[in-house]
């Protein structure tokens, strides 16, 4: 699509895609839930793109949905234990067990897998 000029940057070519994929996922899990009956959002165990707060820290991170105490994280990007977003997942007062990250299959092999959360957090 950004080669056909459907998808127009503000910033970078890379902006642009990550931001069409953010939608597009966000769109899907919202679907996903909604076609099975599963309320999302605020008072729900399941919720897609809403803010996870550290209020010890003054600051959030927004997972692209949780549901229960896992984040789930769609992404292009390889992510680490020591990626600042996951660290900000981990340090939010919804206290994940887990963080899975799928990312597409095209990247290559260990396109979905799991973070835990560390021990003593």
């Amino acid at each position: 699509m950004f080669e056909t000029g459907r998808m127009v940057p503000k910033l970078s070519r890379n902006e642009a895609i990550g931001n069409f994929v953010d939608r597009r996922v966000r769109d899907q899990f919202r679907d996903f839930f909604r076609s099975n009956r599963i309320s999302e959002g605020l008072g729900n165990p399941v919720r897609v793109n809403r803010r996870a707060y550290a209020a010890s820290e003054a600051s959030f991170t927004v997972p692209d949905s949780r549901v229960g105490n896992v984040a789930f994280d769609v992404t292009l990007t390889q992510k680490t234990l020591s990626t600042k977003q996951i660290i900000g997942f981990f340090r939010s007062d919804f206290q994940p067990e887990a963080v899975v990250i799928v990312r597409p299959s095209q990247l290559g092999p260990n396109h979905t897998y799991i973070i835990t959360k560390p021990l003593g957090r």
